[in-house]
């Protein structure tokens, strides 16, 4: 049984792992782009023929393993939604939702969360998280028993 402290922070890193293949395909995008001739003095230097073709591949490969981790990452996340939906305290759903969910492909650091939550940061980081934490690990254990046990 996966404890969902690994679980949340698989969604973080699924999230770093993501924003970075983007950033990668960006730059073979780039290099695709006519812009990459290179003009040195009268002599007029392309890229060879062949490096296009093997820069357009890898970024076909690159568009598939970009959805198909958006694809799992989608389902975490529709997971861990799911189960914050179920936490009583309004705070820990949020502060939850901020750290692990909300914020794009770059999570959120403790620093924003606690400015966007109106809280300090130490605050937020330790107490707060903590009890968040526990509250949605009880509804983690409560609902994979319910699983296990149908």
């Amino acid at each position: 049984m996966e404890d969902i402290t690994k679980f949340l922070k698989s969604i973080r890193a699924k999230r770093r792992e993501l924003s970075t293949l983007l950033e990668t395909m960006e730059k073979l995008r780039m290099d695709l782009l006519p812009s990459a001739i290179r003009y040195d003095g009268d002599r007029v230097q392309t890229s060879p023929e062949d490096r296009l073709h093997e820069i357009a591949d890898e970024l076909l490969d690159l568009e598939k393993v970009q959805r198909e981790q958006q694809e799992r990452l989608a389902k975490d996340i529709l997971k861990a939604e799911l189960l914050i939906k179920e936490m009583k305290t309004p705070e820990y759903r949020e502060l939850l939702r901020l750290r692990y969910i909300s914020g794009g492909l770059r999570p959120m650091t403790w620093g924003q969360i606690a400015k966007k939550m109106g809280y300090g940061e130490d605050h937020v980081r330790g107490k707060m998280h903590g009890k968040a934490i526990r509250e949605a690990r009880k509804i983690w254990k409560e609902n994979t028993l319910e699983h296990e046990t149908i």
